[in-house]
């Protein structure tokens, strides 16, 4: 079922998510304590904050994508907790992707 994770290109993708959010989480640790170290000795570091809402950006993406990647992103998925009929979860997780698909089709036609 899950033979396209052996996929080289999916195993490189997934490297490189991996280690750019190891990255991105050092950079932005880097900066904030740069920052508050910078404030103990009256030094100000005029526009840290956007290049910190940069990198945080990035990082919040790569998560996104890791996430999404290992299906462990949050969900509040109430209703599989509630609906004890298999046949009945299957029809609403259907309902739920198609309109998944479908928003995702006129969000790329707006972004285009």
């Amino acid at each position: 079922m899950d033979r396209w994770k052996e996929n080289i290109g999916i195993k490189a993708l997934t490297k490189f998510l991996r280690i750019g959010l190891i990255v991105l989480g050092i950079i932005v640790t880097l900066i904030l304590f740069v920052e508050t170290a910078g404030r103990l000795f009256n030094h100000n570091f005029a526009g840290y904050e956007e290049i910190l809402i940069i990198v945080v950006f990035w990082l919040y993406m790569f998560g996104c994508a890791h996430a999404s990647f290992e299906n462990s992103h949050i969900k509040a998925d109430i209703l599989d907790l509630m609906i004890k009929k298999d046949s009945i979860r299957d029809f609403v997780h259907l309902i739920k992707w198609t309109l998944t698909f479908v928003l995702g089709i006129v969000l790329c036609y707006w972004a285009a």
